[in-house]
């Protein structure tokens, strides 16, 4: 669609309207901020395979050679995989009548949180914060087993 001459605000319109509209919020209750995330890479990842520095300081993947295109450098998930894809790190907003029964069922686990409190933490929460915020977040950072289990 970028190629039809939508821009990059326009496209990601659209991932937020559908995880509001059609798969989340509307039909669920939930808005997924980590669908959103996933969703987001993935479009880069597919960026990246033809432009330069979509991962900062990087190569495209492939570089047309003559008539054929051939690798240039290695793919690493690393690239666009982090913990903002994980519901547990990066929860889901919830509409106000489930977001109750949501909560309740994270305090429930607050013991195995405490017996491992960085399985349930994101060290970099801020960092991946700031780079998504924004493509349409909804800050459900309240419900973070951090925050709860902590109060």
């Amino acid at each position: 669609r970028e190629l039809r001459g939508e821009s990059r605000e326009k496209l990601l319109r659209k991932g937020w309207f559908a995880e509001r509209w059609i798969y989340g919020e509307l039909t669920t209750g939930l808005f997924s901020n980590a669908d959103l995330v996933a969703n987001y890479e993935g479009w880069r990842f597919y960026q990246s395979l033809f432009e330069d520095n979509v991962v900062e300081g990087k190569t495209a993947i492939l570089i047309l050679d003559g008539d054929t295109y051939v690798q240039q450098r290695p793919f690493s998930f690393a690239d666009h995989i982090n913990n903002y894809w994980d519901e547990a790190l990066n929860p889901s907003y919830a509409v106000p009548s489930l977001d109750k029964r949501l909560r309740k069922k994270i305090d429930a686990l607050c013991p195995e949180y405490h017996e491992n409190p960085d399985f349930y933490t994101a060290p970099d929460d801020a960092l991946l914060w700031a780079r998504y915020e924004n493509i349409g977040l909804k800050d459900s950072r309240q419900n973070q087993f951090v925050v709860i289990c902590n109060q």
